[in-house]
């Protein structure tokens, strides 16, 4: 049912339903500019903006009680098309790793764009729709300071709840460690025991690793950063010992490693370390079963060292890599057609970027079906006396 306007004009209701198009271009353009979407495809920059403006097309034009209006304004709608369509685009949203703030932002864009456009096809009624506005406006950007500080104080204390159950983990964990290190060493244990003893040990190593991306990822989100002590090291010789590591927990699979120029520079090694078994996990993991990982150390540059991890398996989607080094990223990732073959938390690739920016380095990844998916971190060889290169 169409909502007539006394004087003839145009009602909003009508105005949307036949500017859809030029609506929803600017959404686009609009969704374009947020860093989580940029360079993405236009179906994923719409999502579902085309449902949710018929459905809120559907609900102007229905019959409303004084009652239903009361219930609406307190946010208590009846809309299932409506609610499905925003609560659609609310978990597609989380997935591209759009923060709350920015997605409060797409709303109010689609929304003063609308009064924006039917202002202009009524000229008569234009100061009265530029006052609502102006109120929108005021409005929205209390929403949105009130919304940051809440999201602020709310992160903070995630984070401090899960460094304070990381660090206690530590105890138990390093308990369970020595047991399985005096088992090991003892001359009387027979082979099931031993073999049993090892599989252990590898698994409290496996959970070590977790505990500490959890109180990594604790204190970047707390502001403080990952702390790096740079000191001299040849990379070869860490790189290789690393590897070593990494193939005693994976015996069945194969890691090339290779090298060229010279690789002593200044990094911190456990950090370095951690980077590398985080990248060569996930390539263990997110590659073809019986595929090789190539890792490549490459010194052939004056000032800087790059580190590559390649292996081969399905191509990551644009809409995935966009976000591929924020936290729990990987863990969604079975929803853009990316197997989640790890049942982890999805920080190993996010604690790896942020090693390579405390190391003022960087880290990217190319995915073709030709080459595989390389992550290639560039790390300046002398950290210390170069100024800030990477973004965060």
């Amino acid at each position: 049912m169409s909502l007539a306007r006394a004087d003839g004009a145009i009602s909003l209701a009508d105005f949307i339903t036949g500017n859809l198009e030029p609506i929803l271009q600017d959404w686009e353009d609009f969704a374009h500019s947020l860093v989580p979407l940029a360079g993405l495809d236009r179906a994923t920059l719409r999502d579902h903006a085309e449902a949710m403006l018929v459905a809120i097309v559907d609900n102007m034009r229905a019959f409303q009680s004084e009652a239903e209006r009361s219930e609406k304004g307190k946010g208590n709608g009846d809309s299932d098309a409506l609610t499905e369509a925003a609560e659609n685009h609310a978990i597609a949203r989380l997935t591209d790793n759009f923060s709350l703030n920015q997605l409060m932002a797409e709303f109010r864009a689609i929304r003063a764009s609308v009064l924006r456009q039917w202002a202009c096809v009524l000229p008569q009624a234009k100061a009265g729709v530029e006052e609502v506005m102006r109120f929108n406006e005021a409005v929205d950007q209390a929403i949105t300071a009130s919304i940051a500080r809440y999201s602020n104080k709310l992160d903070e204390s995630r984070a401090v709840i899960l460094g304070v159950l990381a660090h206690d983990l530590r105890n138990p964990l390093n308990a369970i460690s020595l047991g399985m290190q005096y088992i090991l060493s003892a001359d009387a244990a027979d082979a099931p025991t031993m073999k049993a003893a090892v599989r252990a040990q590898l698994s409290v190593q496996r959970m070590d690793g977790l505990v500490r991306d959890l109180l990594d990822f604790t204190s970047v989100r707390l502001g403080t950063g990952l702390p790096v002590r740079p000191e001299v090291v040849d990379m070869a010789v860490l790189c290789l010992r690393t590897i070593d590591e990494v193939e005693a927990a994976h015996p069945e699979r194969k890691i090339l490693f290779t090298t060229a120029g010279e690789l002593v520079g200044e990094c911190d090694a456990g950090r370095l370390s951690q980077m590398l078994v985080n990248l060569v996990t996930n390539a263990l993991h997110h590659g073809i079963a019986d595929g090789e990982v190539r890792v490549t150390l490459n010194g052939e540059q004056q000032d800087f060292v790059t580190l590559e991890v390649q292996n081969f398996g399905p191509v990551i989607p644009d809409s995935v890599r966009a976000g591929m080094f924020q936290p729990l990223n990987r863990a969604m990732a079975d929803r853009r057609g990316v197997p989640a073959g790890s049942s982890g938390l999805g920080l190993g690739l996010y604690i790896a970027h942020e090693i390579a920016i405390a190391h003022q380095g960087s880290l990217e990844v190319v995915s073709t079906e030709e080459a595989g998916t390389a992550f290639t971190a560039r790390l300046p060889r002398h950290p210390s006396t170069l100024p800030m290169t990477a973004e965060r």
